[in-house]
């Protein structure tokens, strides 16, 4: 399985920079869109995805549900094979690369939703 973060800005090299720290993992791929004025998500992606081996399992971490890489993504999905998680944040993406070929759609599920129980106001959780 191969794993792309594709954000807006450079956000995907902070995490894989962050990845790469905490999991010496260095088989994460980035997708930096709209650094410059004339990026072509779809065929950055494209050309990225051309380059793994037919058929491979990928797994793409995105940013925004409704943003355009996103949708890019979500266009791409019946041409490669592609899960899409989007919304992330370090500890989802850390939990879905250590799982690596165990990962199937129930374990996705339940690091997507124990990410979302991660979600806190750390205030609020001291006031108590």
């Amino acid at each position: 399985m191969k794993y792309i973060i594709a954000t807006h800005g450079h956000l995907a090299d902070g995490y894989a920079s962050a990845i790469k720290v905490l999991s010496g993992n260095q088989d994460i791929y980035t997708l930096n869109a709209y650094v410059d004025g004339q990026f072509d998500v779809t065929a950055a992606l494209k050309s990225l995805l051309d380059a793994f081996e037919a058929g491979e399992k990928v797994l793409i971490f995105t940013d925004v549900i409704g943003g355009s890489v996103t949708q890019v993504v979500s266009r791409l999905i019946g041409e490669y094979n592609i899960v899409c998680i989007t919304g992330i944040n370090l500890g989802l993406v850390m939990e879905c690369i250590f799982a690596g070929e165990a990962l199937n759609d129930q374990r996705i599920d339940e690091i997507v939703e124990e990410a979302r129980r991660q979600i806190l106001c750390i205030n609020h959780i001291l006031k108590d």
